[in-house]
C-alpha cells in the first residue's frame, strides 16, 4: 500500500531530513530536530505505521560499543511523482522518486497541436505502462507535474499563443481528470532551471532550452524560480535578433536557434536533414554544412543571452535539448560568443555546460515542486 497522506507537521520536519539524507538514526534525528529521544522514537513510530519510513538494510557503526544504532530511511520508491514533459512533437513520462531518482521513462511521438483532452488520456495510458512495469500500482503516483513549453499562468492556463488548443483549457483539470491525482503544471525551462539548482546549491542558476518550436529561460535566484508578470518570464526565442537580413523582417531568436530552425539552416546549405539523430551524424563526420548550422545557432543563442547574463551575473548556465548532443559545436560557439562580452570577472568565474540529460534536470525540478506541495515547509515564527 502506499504511504497515508495524512501528515502533521512535525512528520514534515522528519521527512524533510530523508530528503537531505539517505540514511538517518535516532541520534541524528536528535540532533538536528533538538527533540527528545522519546518524541524522535514517537515520530519515527508513527512514520513507520504511516508507510514513510523503514529500516535501512546497513546498520550504522556509530552506535554504541555492541549495539550498532539502527538507520532509517524514506520509501520514496512508494511515493512517486509522475513527470509528463512535453515537447512540439514528442512527449517523455517518467516515474521518478521524492528523491529525484528516475524509476521509468518512456518516450512517445505526440503532436501538441492535438490538445490537452488528447494529451492527458495519453499520459495516463503511459503511466499505467509504466508502473505495470515496475510491479506497482497506480495509486503509488501521489501526484504528477506536466512540464509544457510555454507559459503557464497560476490557474495553468497556457499563454504561448501558438497553442491555439490549449489556451481555453485549465490543463491541470484535463490531467487531473485522466490520471486520478492531483497535478502541477509549469513551463520546461523552469523545471530543468529547478533541477540545475538542485544540483548546484547557493547558485544562480540559468536553463537554456533549446527545443522543438521555440527557446525557453528558466532562472533560480536564491532558490527561487523568477517566473515574472503573469508566469511570462523567460519567453529567450521571441527576442528579436539583430542579423544581416537586407530587407528580410525581423527575426526572432526562435527563428534561427530552435530545433527545426537549426534543421531548416543545415538544408539550405544542401544537406537533407528531417531529425536532430541525422544532424549529429552528419556533424560528427565533419559534414561542414552541419557544423556551420549549429554553430549558427550556438553563436546566436550567446549574443541573446550577453545582456541577460550582464544584468544577473549568474553562477551557472546549462543548455538542453539539441546542445547535448552537439557540445563541441553548438556550445562552443556559445561560449565564444558570449564569455568574451562579459565583464571580465563574470567571464572567469561563470560555469557553462550542455545538461547530460533534460529530462533528469526536469525529473529533478518536479520532484523539488512536489515536495514543496506535499510537504511544505513549516511556517516561520
Amino acid at each position: 500500500m502506499p504511504p497515508s497522506l495524512t501528515l502533521r507537521p512535525e512528520h514534515v520536519l522528519l521527512i524533510r531530513q530523508f530528503l537531505i539524507h539517505e540514511k538517518r538514526s535516532r541520534a541524528d534525528l536528535v540532533q538536528a530536530t533538538g527533540w527528545t529521544r522519546r518524541t524522535v522514537a514517537l515520530r519515527l513510530s508513527e512514520l513507520l505505521g504511516l508507510g514513510w519510513l523503514a529500516p535501512a538494510e546497513v546498520p550504522s557503526p556509530t552506535g554504541q560499543p555492541g549495539r550498532p544504532a539502527t538507520l532509517f530511511r524514506l520509501m520514496d520508491e512508494r511515493v512517486l511523482v509522475l513527470v509528463t514533459l512535453f515537447d512540439w512533437k514528442v512527449f517523455t513520462s517518467a516515474l521518478v522518486t521524492l528523491r529525484g531518482r528516475v524509476v521509468r521513462e518512456s518516450t512517445v511521438r505526440f503532436d501538441l497541436a492535438d490538445g490537452p483532452m488528447t494529451a492527458a488520456r495519453v499520459a495516463a495510458g503511459q503511466a499505467d505502462a509504466m508502473v505495470r512495469a515496475v510491479r506497482l500500482q497506480r495509486t503509488d503516483i501521489v501526484t504528477a507535474v506536466v512540464g509544457l513549453p510555454s507559459p503557464v499562468e497560476d490557474r495553468a492556463k497556457v499563454l504561448n499563443p501558438r497553442l491555439s488548443q490549449w489556451r481555453h483549457s485549465v490543463v491541470g483539470d484535463e490531467f487531473r481528470g485522466a490520471l486520478g491525482t492531483s497535478v502541477l503544471t509549469e513551463n520546461d525551462a523552469n523545471l530543468m532551471a529547478l533541477g540545475e539548482f538542485a544540483d548546484h546549491p547557493e547558485c544562480t542558476c540559468l536553463f537554456v532550452r533549446v527545443g522543438g518550436g521555440g527557446i525557453g529561460l528558466g532562472t533560480v535566484i536564491r532558490g527561487q524560480l523568477h517566473r515574472g508578470l503573469r508566469n511570462l518570464a523567460g519567453e529567450l526565442g521571441r527576442v528579436p535578433m539583430r542579423m544581416d537580413c537586407g530587407s528580410t523582417p525581423r527575426l526572432l531568436l526562435r527563428d534561427v536557434a530552435s530545433t527545426p530552425a537549426i534543421l531548416a539552416h543545415a538544408r539550405s546549405l544542401g544537406i537533407e536533414v528531417s531529425t536532430v539523430a541525422q544532424l549529429g551524424r552528419f556533424a560528427e563526420q565533419g559534414n561542414p554544412a552541419a557544423i556551420a548550422a549549429l554553430r549558427r545557432a550556438g553563436t546566436e543563442l550567446g549574443r541573446a543571452m550577453i545582456p541577460i547574463t550582464e544584468a544577473l551575473a549568474p553562477h551557472h548556465i546549462s543548455i538542453g535539448g539539441v546542445a547535448v548532443l552537439f557540445d563541441e559545436h553548438l556550445l562552443g560557439a556559445f561560449r565564444s560568443e558570449l564569455q568574451p562580452a562579459l565583464h571580465p570577472v563574470l567571464s572567469e568565474s561563470l560555469s557553462i555546460r550542455s545538461s547530460p540529460s533534460h529530462l533528469y534536470a526536469a525529473a529533478r525540478g518536479a520532484t523539488a515542486l512536489a515536495a514543496e506541495k506535499l510537504l511544505p515547509a513549516p511556517p516561520r515564527a
